[in-house]
């Protein structure tokens, strides 16, 4: 009989905790990128202010100067896509084990209510990317929604019938149970001396418990074939004697007749 298993429900906050890991990286480029872009459009308000001279008769010019992006610039754009490209990697990596980059620094896991197994890559990659959108779509409630679950849950853990569990205490709770109990089997009962082994009767092999008392079980059930079948032999050979045996013959009452007769007569003519 297979045990449950036992797991931990991970702690709102570390829930929240591992989102804003899961938040810092992303936030970073796109504060690079921001601010490398708002240099940008402030260079080319200052260095092209648009003056402009005219003269009369059709007749006029103007002059601008684009400063264009510095290597500053340029560097922070690079920097911002090189930790974007990497975020995306790394996150992948640990998609392939039902974690994020924020769980795993908290030792969380994202698994089946089912039967508590790590969901797998594509449907860790499907939650994250896709299925938190429903979560964030009104007002952030699927997220808010963990405050108040029994079980810790967001709309997209009930999406896809998943739970966050903590692995450190999960851990901690297996080794706190107590064992289970000992199996003991009882042992077979050894052959009588002399008796040869039924050739049908398998040589004893080591074996678990579990597998050692089938094993035991139909060995007991082969000693009790060849008890039924000695019986049986012993049947056959009485109904064989007693099928040889010649039945004995009926006497031959007018032989005897005829004998007692004579000697009736010989009696009288004494």
């Amino acid at each position: 009989m297979s045990r449950r298993k036992a797991m931990k429900l991970a702690s709102r906050g570390k829930r929240f905790g591992a989102a804003c890991i899961d938040m810092i990286i992303p936030a970073t480029s796109c504060f690079i990128a921001i601010v490398a872009l708002s240099v940008m459009i402030v260079r080319e308000m200052m260095y092209n202010p648009g003056f402009g001279y005219g003269y009369g008769y059709g007749y006029g010019f103007g002059y601008g100067y684009s400063a264009g992006p510095s290597a500053g610039i340029v560097t922070a754009f690079i920097i911002s896509s090189i930790i974007s490209l990497a975020y995306v990697i790394i996150q992948l990596i640990f998609f392939n084990k039902s974690r994020t980059i924020g769980k795993a620094a908290l030792g969380l896991q994202v698994v089946s209510s089912n039967d508590g197994e790590p969901v797998g890559f594509w449907k860790m990659l499907f939650r994250e990317w896709f299925v938190k959108s429903a979560s964030a779509s009104v007002f952030l409630l699927g997220f808010i929604w963990i405050l108040i679950d029994d079980k810790n849950r967001g709309w997209h853990d009930k999406i896809l019938d998943t739970y966050v569990v903590d692995l450190k205490e999960s851990a901690a709770l297996i080794a706190s149970e107590p064992a289970p109990e000992p199996v003991y089997v009882r042992e077979s009962p050894a052959a009588p001396a002399g008796r040869p082994t039924p050739k049908s009767s398998p040589a004893p092999v080591p074996a678990p418990e579990t597998i050692q008392g089938i094993v035991e079980t139909e060995d007991r059930g082969a000693e009790i074939m060849d008890s039924a079948l000695e019986v049986a032999d012993v049947v056959v050979m009485a109904a064989k004697q007693a099928a040889d045996k010649p039945e004995p013959a009926e006497p031959d009452y007018d032989n005897v007749n005829a004998v007692t007769s004579e000697i009736s007569e010989g009696a009288a003519e004494e």
